[in-house]
């Protein structure tokens, strides 16, 4: 299928993390290392690509669908964010995010048949690693586990991130999703 057949959903990016203790989200900081202002999170990009996919697929892709993605250039805040999902000729679709003329993410999301569960590993549970420390093979060997975080969403809060990260379909906020 063509490009004019692809879901799309164009957003005004939001830096959610400006304040967050990862400075790479920071303004100043992320000039300091050759970018044009602060990275909007990669949990936000992803957010904006997932919205097509479950336009296209239904509530079901939330149960059940697989996505592959890889971001690839930042998205900064205040910049228009397309996300484009294209059918493919195996029933899967091609994801895309473009802000300001440059591919900044790239996937691929689809539905496995009814009944068929997506295989992954359970995810390790640890206490939060004590402090950060300097990012080398030495202290974070591959496999490290920095720790299990929790948050519980109460409504005021979930409701300020759904409207942060842009996401206008209403199952999230009816079904208490995040």
């Amino acid at each position: 299928m063509s490009a004019e057949t692809a879901l799309t959903h164009t957003v005004q990016a939001l830096n959610l993390s400006a304040e967050s203790e990862n400075r790479i989200h920071d303004d100043a900081v992320a000039r300091r290392f050759g970018f044009e202002g602060g990275l909007v999170p990669g949990v936000e990009v992803y957010a904006y690509m997932m919205n097509p996919v479950v336009r296209h697929f239904g509530p079901e892709w939330l149960d059940r669908g697989e996505a592959d993605c890889r971001l690839l250039k930042p998205v900064y805040d205040g910049r228009e964010a397309v996300a484009s999902a294209t059918p493919e000729s195996d029933g899967g679709l091609a994801l895309a995010v473009e802000s300001a003329g440059v591919t900044c993410a790239r996937g691929s999301a689809s539905m496995p048949e009814r009944g068929a569960t997506p295989e992954h590993a359970p995810l390790p549970v640890a206490p939060v690693f004590p402090g950060r420390p300097p990012a080398s093979p030495e202290t974070l060997p591959e496999g490290t586990v920095l720790g299990t975080f929790t948050e519980s969403m109460e409504p005021d809060l979930m409701t300020d991130y759904l409207s942060g990260a842009r996401e206008t379909l209403g199952i999230y906020a009816a079904e208490r999703i995040v």
